[in-house]
Parts: C-alpha cells; sequence; structure tokens
C-alpha cells in the first residue's frame, strides 16, 4: 500500500492496511508496537525505490516477535542496523553493522536470556575477531580474540572471585600458553589442554614455595623440582598424579 511520495523514493507498508500505520518521523523506532493485518505476519514501514526496500525502513515479524530498523539498498539490509527479537526461544538485542540477513563488522549484542552483554566484531551473525563480553550472572569479563563465536586466539578472562587467566584459547576452551592467577594468590605459568595444566610449567604457591616441571589434567605428573625458599630446600624427581 503506497502511503506518500518522498523526494525520488516512496514510503510504502507492505502486508498492512493505513490504520495499522500511526507515525513515520523521526520518532519512528518508537511506533515498533503497531498492529499488524489478522492473516499477516510480516510489516515492512519504509522507503523504496523501483519497487525495492532503499533507504530508512522497519520490519516487523510477528510470528517470532522480532524487529528491525535501520538501511536498506535493493532489498538487502545494509550498513547500520537495529534488530530485536522477544520470544520463548529467544531474547536479544543487537545494534551495528548489518549485511544482508547477518551481523557483519562491529556491534553490540546483549543476550537478556542468558544475561550477556557482548561489544567487538562480528562476521555472519557470529563473534569474529577482537570483543568484550560480560556475563552478568556472575560479573565475570573476558576481552580478547574470538573465531566462529567461540574465544579462540589471545584472550584474557577474570572470574567473579578474582582468578583470572591470560593466554591461548581454542574454541572456547583455556589451550596452549598462559597464565591463570588463583583466588588464593597461586600462579601457574605454563601450557594447557582442555582446560587444564597440562605439559611443561612453573607452580608457585602463596607459601613461598614453586614447583617446576611436568603436569597431567591438573596434577603434577613427570620429572620436576619443588623448591622451598623459607627452608632452602629442593626435591628433584618424579611425580605421579600429585
Amino acid at each position: 500500500m503506497k502511503i506518500k511520495t518522498i523526494s525520488h523514493q516512496t514510503l510504502y507498508t507492505e502486508y498492512a492496511t493505513i490504520n495499522d500505520i500511526y507515525y513515520y518521523q523521526n520518532n519512528i523506532i518508537n511506533e515498533l508496537d503497531v498492529n499488524l493485518a489478522p492473516d499477516k505476519n510480516y510489516l515492512y514501514v519504509g522507503t523504496k525505490y523501483n519497487y525495492t526496500k532503499d533507504g530508512l525502513g522497519l520490519e516487523l515479524y510477528s510470528n517470532s516477535k522480532a524487529k528491525y530498523f535501520g538501511r536498506f539498498i535493493n532489498d538487502q539490509r545494509v550498513s547500520l542496523g537495529r534488530f530485536i527479537i522477544n520470544n520463548k526461544n529467544y531474547s536479544y538485542y543487537y545494534y551495528g553493522e548489518i549485511k544482508g540477513l547477518y551481523a557483519c563488522g562491529f556491534g553490540w549484542h546483549e543476550n537478556y536470556k542468558e544475561s550477556t552483554y557482548y561489544e567487538g566484531m562480528w562476521n555472519n551473525s557470529k563473534k569474529e575477531g577482537y570483543g568484550i563480553e560480560k556475563y552478568n550472572k556472575d560479573n565475570s569479563v573476558y576481552q580478547g580474540c574470538f573465531s566462529n563465536g567461540k574465544k579462540d586466539g589471545i584472550g584474557y578472562y577474570v572470574w567473579s572471585d578474582n582468578s583470572s587467566y591470560m593466554g591461548e584459547w581454542s574454541r572456547g576452551t583455556l589451550e596452549g600458553y598462559g597464565i591463570y592467577h588463583f583466588q588464593d594468590g597461586s600462579i601457574y605459568t605454563g601450557l594447557w589442554k582442555n582446560n587444564k595444566m597440562n605439559g611443561l610449567g612453573e607452580f608457585t604457591f602463596p607459601e613461598l614455595k614453586t614447583y617446576f616441571g611436568f603436569f597431567e589434567r591438573d596434577k603434577r605428573s613427570g620429572f620436576g623440582v619443588l623448591i622451598w625458599y623459607k627452608e632452602k630446600k629442593v626435591f628433584l624427581g618424579f611425580w605421579k598424579d600429585n
């Protein structure tokens, strides 16, 4: 349904009556709860050029309760956009760069059901590149690299008890070289595998002693050296699941 001509562009609604549209002004984003026609689940309000979406527009999907507001070129979402969805399966907000149907570039994302917030780079609607993710349930924070939606590369994570890890990640797990600061003041510097201390590393205890040697699944296993600095003692030998 054609509503109004604006220079070279025309404001249109698709699958709706004139009564479904209240105002198309600067505050259009506040008019998201416009009523849809009873037998349709999609509504577009915005500008068109040569019968394709072109310029600013608003999309509403009643089945999924999704809302998108942003810029279109040749029927495709481009540049900056705002996407909101709130139903029994998903509840989140995204504002940032869009390419077609996907978040692509820099953007902000808040998942209300999981209580997480992310700002950083995206590719094909997955976290990709550098970003910061906050977990509001336990106030933990990760900042670093992502790949295919998961922590991957170099990253820094701080847990709610103030323990922290700085180092390498692979597909969401601690993997490779990293430094972990424990809540009690202990520090481990070395290799990790599947979130466990695994391989050669150094573990410094708060009571002035240090172990340097091999680990397997978080336990001392293999050749190692334990030094008591205060007592000036040294133990050198092999360890087994200690």
